[in-house]
């Protein structure tokens, strides 16, 4: 069956010079007139918003695409359009419902097939996500495309397929402004600054994006200063940029000069844009203090239900607290042949498969579970980690901090599974969780405010020390300024514990990191460091407040194991 020819995005308006601001909104205002007189009239519609495009006009797309999908219903290129315009100002979920709905009218719309591929490769829909762009890519090298599949591969923490796309994409048009961009963050995230520079300066003129990777080459090369430079708010490139990830970078940079009094207010001005945007407020609170209660009514002798033994079981569950140094240990123990389900949510999502069928709220349903239950937990668990492509017949170590909400799950689904921690002192805890960014969900709204950041801490390692003492999977504690100061002894007792061998991370300067998906991307993946060890001492006067108390859990933390 023959198809049809494919459709790609059409960029910026012919025959305008990019520098002649005044000729693109006269054009604007023809492209306004034609449409007006004659509506019917498509080919007039995809000029506007490719010159709308071209100024960055991402909130007039949006509403000249939405008006065309009214006008013309069975159209897909305005609602591909609409979701580029989403893309762009980093309204994800309205990115991946346009480009659904432009699929859903024409499904040889490459460009739409793309965006579609990337946005559910987001969501945790790898299979699904690079099998549309495997499609896309096979049928056109337009670039528009390729770099939405070298953005999919870095999503999925793959640097080397992303680093090929985008050198393809580079070797057939050398000027794609968004391929040295994309290039440039990724040389960054994987450690390699000089070519992250060199290839950051081909670029013609900054944009927002690469402005922001410029000033974090800049602040990992030690030139704080002019990375502030370039994080100048009256710069008005910057006016796409996203303005809590400039605060927070402002911040990083004050705080290596030693304006520290400055670089509280830059994460504090970032933690309140964030905390603007978010629908959530400190519900989560509830929810740990409810799993605390419930673990304090279990014990560790509890029967389990007859059951088949699982025919595969995670080697480790790597959960705590966030900001902790589960990221450096996950380096550690996947330095060999373990796979890291890096921050997949496949627990939580077994965990609703089960409440759904049983009709029950966790974590009640775990006190009636019987054989039936265990295998909804764990079908449903592998096949989230198929969808997220983890490979098969591999030792799998499920790091997600944030599983710690559901011990009681994998407690019950994965008997010969074991549970791994690491605790960190409270304070540079709460402290790191408060100068970071985090994707919006109701349990990291917690971290933008201080005292939130402290409730979170203290619900988090109440919740803890309930289910320690009663899970009956085995469990290690890792204490954080142990195995910076003295990993050979902890790390012996962790490779005891998971029956593997590990070995101390060397600062390799010769090959490129892992890429690293969550705040510890830049410390993560090299040697051990001192420096993270005493951080909260900067910041005293500004954690004041919250000293109090948390001195009870720092007393606890520095008992020995």
């Amino acid at each position: 069956m023959a198809r049809a020819a494919p459709t790609v995005y059409r960029v910026a308006a012919p025959d305008l010079p990019a520098d002649d601001a005044s000729g693109v909104y006269a054009a604007i205002e023809a492209a306004q007139e034609r449409c007006r007189q004659v509506p019917d009239v498509r080919e007039s519609w995809l000029e506007l918003t490719d010159l709308l495009a071209s100024t960055n006009e991402w909130q007039a797309v949006i509403e000249v695409s939405q008006h065309c999908t009214r006008l013309f219903g069975d159209w897909a290129e305005p609602w591909f359009r609409l979701s580029v315009a989403h893309e762009a100002l980093g309204e994800l979920a309205e990115s991946l419902t346009s480009a659904a709905e432009a699929v859903q009218r024409d499904s040889n719309h490459l460009g739409a097939q793309a965006l579609l591929g990337l946005r559910r490769v987001e969501i945790g829909e790898r299979l699904d996500g690079m099998e549309r762009l495997l499609a896309a890519s096979q049928l056109t090298q337009h670039p528009f495309v390729l770099v939405r599949r070298a953005k999919a591969h870095l999503h999925a923490d793959q640097p080397g397929p992303a680093e090929y796309w985008l050198n393809r994409v580079l070797t057939d048009s050398p000027d794609s402004d968004e391929a040295i961009a994309l290039l440039a963050h990724l040389y960054e995230r994987t450690g390699r600054l000089e070519e992250a520079a060199d290839t950051i300066a081909l670029l013609p003129s900054r944009q927002s994006v690469s402005l922001l990777t410029e000033a974090v080459i800049l602040r990992r090369r030690g030139a704080s200063k002019d990375a502030l430079a370039v994080l100048d708010p009256e710069n008005p490139a910057l006016a796409m940029l996203d303005a809590g990830l400039a605060a927070v970078e402002r911040g990083r940079n004050l705080e290596l000069l030693g304006r520290l009094d400055d670089a509280w207010l830059a994460y504090t001005d970032a933690n309140e844009i964030a905390r603007g945007r978010s629908v959530f407020g400190a519900e989560a609170l509830t929810w740990f203090e409810q799993l605390r209660v419930w673990w304090s009514r279990q014990s560790p002798d509890r029967p389990r239900p007859t059951s088949v033994a699982a025919s595969r079981t995670p080697l480790a569950f790597l959960v705590g607290l966030p900001r902790s140094g589960t990221t450096m240990l996950e380096q550690i123990i996947t330095a060999g042949s373990v796979v890291s389900t890096t921050e997949c949510s496949a627990m939580a999502t077994a965990t609703a498969e089960l409440t759904a069928r049983t009709r029950s709220d966790y974590p009640d349903v775990i006190d009636h579970i019987g054989a039936a239950g265990i295998d909804v937990l764990r079908s449903a668990y592998w096949e989230v980690l198929a969808r997220w492509l983890v490979p098969d017949d591999v030792p799998v170590l499920d790091k997600l901090p944030l599983n710690l909400l559901y011990l009681g799950s994998i407690d019950a689904a994965f008997p010969e599974t074991r549970v791994v921690t690491i605790r960190r002192d409270p304070r540079d805890v709460v402290l790191s969780l408060y100068l970071q960014q985090f994707v919006d969900n109701s349990v990291m709204a917690l971290t933008t405010t201080l005292d939130r950041a402290a409730s979170l801490y203290v619900a988090g390692m109440e919740l803890w020390s309930a289910a320690r003492s009663n899970l009956r999977v085995p469990v290690l504690e890792i204490r954080y300024e142990d195995l910076v100061t003295k990993p050979e002894p902890e790390l012996a007792r962790l490779g005891a514990f998971l029956d593997l061998e590990l070995s101390i991370p060397t600062n390799d300067t010769g090959s490129p990191r892992p890429l690293i998906s969550t705040p510890s991307y830049a410390a993560a993946g090299g040697a051990l460091r001192r420096s993270a060890i005493g951080r909260w001492k900067r910041y005293e006067r500004h954690l004041e407040p919250v000293l109090e108390r948390l001195a009870p859990w720092v007393d606890l933390h520095e008992l020995p194991n």
